[in-house]
C-alpha cells in the first residue's frame, strides 16, 4: 500500500525549495520522482528551481509533457510512466493514480492547511493511513 505523509510546512520555508531537496534526496536513492504542480506557472517555476537549485549537483529532471521518462518529471495530472516512485504533491487535492506511487508527500503550508484536511479524509476513506510530519524552517527528515 502506498505510504502517505503530509510534511506541514510551520515556518518559511518555501514549499517548492522543500520540493526541490525532496526529489534531490529521493532521485539520490534511485527513486523516481513526479511532482505535481496546480498549474503551468508553477510547473514553469520548478523547472527553473530544479535547474539552479544547487549548481554543483545537477538533478535530472524534465517537464511530462517533454519527456515523462526523466528521472524527476513535473507535471500536473498526468498518469507517471514510472511507477513505484515519490509523488511530491502540491497541489492541495488528492493525487490522482495513486497506485502508481510506493510514497506520496502532501506539502503542507500555514495558508493550505484546511485545503488539505480533504485530502487527508479522503486518504483515509480509501484505507490508507497517512501521517503528519512536522517541518520546522528549512530542514527536511532524513527519512525522506
Amino acid at each position: 500500500m502506498t505510504r502517505i505523509e503530509f510534511y506541514r510546512l510551520s515556518g518559511p520555508a518555501d514549499r517548492l525549495q522543500v520540493a526541490c531537496r525532496l526529489a534531490a534526496r529521493a532521485w539520490h536513492q534511485r527513486l523516481a520522482v513526479f511532482i505535481r504542480c496546480q498549474d503551468e506557472a508553477q510547473s514553469q517555476l520548478m523547472d527553473e528551481l530544479l535547474w539552479s537549485f544547487r549548481p554543483e549537483r545537477f538533478i535530472p529532471h524534465d517537464r511530462h509533457a517533454v519527456n515523462p521518462q526523466s528521472p524527476v518529471v513535473i507535471g500536473q495530472d498526468e498518469m507517471p510512466l514510472a511507477t513505484g516512485g515519490l509523488l511530491l504533491n502540491l497541489q492541495p487535492t488528492p493525487a490522482p493514480h495513486l497506485a502508481c506511487y510506493s510514497r506520496v508527500i502532501e506539502l503542507v503550508s500555514p495558508e493550505l492547511a484546511t485545503a488539505f484536511q480533504t485530502s487527508f479524509l479522503h486518504y483515509r476513506q480509501l484505507g490508507h493511513t497517512p501521517q503528519s510530519v512536522e517541518i520546522h524552517g528549512q530542514p527536511v527528515p532524513a527519512s525522506a
